[in-house]
């Protein structure tokens, strides 16, 4: 992969960035931002690892530092690869708009309404498809700033969507 600035990637076990990031194993390994690492013991166990970028995983480059109301919420659009920032209070109106689909979506950003910290991914194209609904039939589809962006990738990633291969466990 070409030179990074400091601080934007992180290495980590393929198992927890799976997790933390909400992607299958395919999407994360073939991510252009990624880089899939093996490392071999001397009995021949093999352990996996990736370079992911932080923004996907939703930390900080340098870590530690409590997040401010104006402070963006990466959010991940999944087998996608889109990462669309919004702020704390798109994500509010996010989460008011959706009502009550995408439970797992309205879950992510009621933790970060409360405080808490990571990102939200968009993980199945049933998941886009209600974000994508709402954000267009909220004021004729009329949105600004990040919800704008957000539902623009959307959009965009449509055509590319296959079928939901997402399963949450």
């Amino acid at each position: 992969m070409p030179g990074r600035g400091e601080g934007t990637h992180k290495l980590l076990p393929l198992e927890d960035a799976l997790r933390l990031t909400g992607l299958g194993r395919a999407e994360l390994v073939r991510r252009p931002d990624t880089q899939h690492l093996v490392s071999i013991d001397p009995s021949g166990e093999r352990a996996e690892f990736i370079e992911v970028p932080v923004a996907l995983i939703g930390l900080e480059p340098e870590g530690g530092r409590e997040p401010s109301e104006q402070e963006n919420v990466v959010v991940s659009l999944g087998t996608v690869g889109a990462v669309v920032q919004l702020s704390k209070k798109e994500c509010w109106e996010l989460y008011v708009l959706l009502d009550d689909d995408a439970p797992f979506v309205r879950h992510q950003l009621s933790v970060v309404r409360h405080g808490g910290h990571g990102g939200v991914s968009l993980t199945s194209a049933t998941e886009r498809r209600q974000v994508l609904d709402r954000l267009l039939s909220s004021a004729g589809g009329v949105a600004t700033g990040g919800l704008a962006a957000l539902r623009e990738a959307i959009a965009e990633a449509r055509a590319d969507d296959g079928p939901d291969e997402v399963v949450r466990g």
